[in-house]
């Protein structure tokens, strides 16, 4: 029985993870929800590649950031995600400036 709640738990954050969404949170709300998730599914013995946390998380952003998106995907080299994260917040920043 274990191991079909276990798969069931997998399978349901990496659902959580896919669908998540930016909406209204704060930029660094948003980024500490989707590593969280990418740290659960760690801590169950199926972890997520940063290049692929990568991918949730702009995959997750509003319209709003469609310019550090494809800044991101612009890059020769994959961005690590402490630089996204400080790219982010930047950005969040910049934004709330506006």
């Amino acid at each position: 029985m274990f191991p079909a709640q276990s798969h069931a738990r997998v399978t349901n954050l990496r659902m959580q993870l896919a669908n998540h969404k930016k909406g209204g949170q704060t930029a660094a709300a948003y980024y500490a929800k989707v590593k969280g998730l990418g740290d659960e599914l760690a801590a169950a013995g199926r972890p997520v590649p940063d290049e692929e946390l990568v991918t949730f998380i702009l995959a997750g952003l509003d319209f709003d950031y469609n310019p550090l998106v494809s800044s991101v995907l612009g890059r020769t080299e994959p961005i690590s995600l402490s630089d996204l994260y400080a790219q982010l917040i930047a950005y969040d920043m910049h934004l709330q400036m506006l």
